[in-house]
C-alpha cells in the first residue's frame, strides 16, 4: 500500500509540476490578463468585443482612435505608467492618429485605423510577439523603424 500511495505521489508530482518548466510562448494576449485584459466574451459594450466604448480623448484633450484609446485606458497611468507619454503629440514619441505621409511605406500586416492613421496596433501586436514590449518585430538596428521608413527622406 505504500508503494502505491508513493507512485502516485510520484505520478501527481510529474504532472503537476513538470509542465511549470515545459518551454511556453513568450506571448499569447496581453500579460495582464491575457484576452480578458482587452475582450470579454458576454456583454461588450465596445468594438471587437470590448468590456467598455473607451473615451475618445485623453486628459489632456488629444483626441485618439477606438483602439488607440482602448490601449490608454490602462496605459493613462491607472493601470500602468508604461508608455503614458506616447498618446500627447508633444514630439517626443512617435505619432499616432496621424496619415502617413507619402514618403512612409507602412507594411500590409501592420494595422491602420479605417482612416489610415497610425495607432499603438501599427507598431505593436497585442495579440501575440515575441519581442520585448509587443512590437510587431524587433527594432533591433531599428529594423521595426525602417520597415515603414526606407530612406525616403523621412
Amino acid at each position: 500500500m505504500r508503494r502505491l500511495i508513493i507512485f502516485l505521489f510520484i505520478i501527481i508530482l510529474i504532472f503537476n509540476v513538470v509542465p511549470l518548466f515545459a518551454s511556453q510562448p513568450k506571448s499569447v494576449g496581453h500579460p495582464l490578463n491575457g484576452c480578458s485584459s482587452c475582450h470579454v466574451p458576454h456583454g461588450a459594450g465596445g468594438d471587437s468585443l470590448w468590456p467598455f466604448a473607451p473615451q475618445l480623448k485623453t486628459k489632456e484633450g488629444t483626441e485618439l482612435s477606438s483602439i488607440t484609446a482602448l490601449c490608454y485606458s490602462c496605459h493613462d497611468g491607472t493601470i500602468t505608467n508604461k508608455g503614458k507619454h506616447f498618446f500627447e503629440k508633444d514630439g517626443s514619441t512617435h505619432p499616432i492618429g496621424i496619415k502617413p505621409s507619402n514618403l512612409v511605406n507602412i507594411p500590409d500586416n501592420y494595422s491602420v485605423d479605417s482612416e489610415g492613421r497610425m495607432t499603438c496596433a501599427t507598431c505593436h501586436n497585442p495579440h501575440k510577439s515575441n519581442t520585448k514590449n509587443y512590437l510587431r518585430i524587433s527594432n533591433k538596428g531599428g529594423a521595426l523603424c525602417l520597415s515603414c521608413h526606407q530612406n525616403k527622406g523621412e
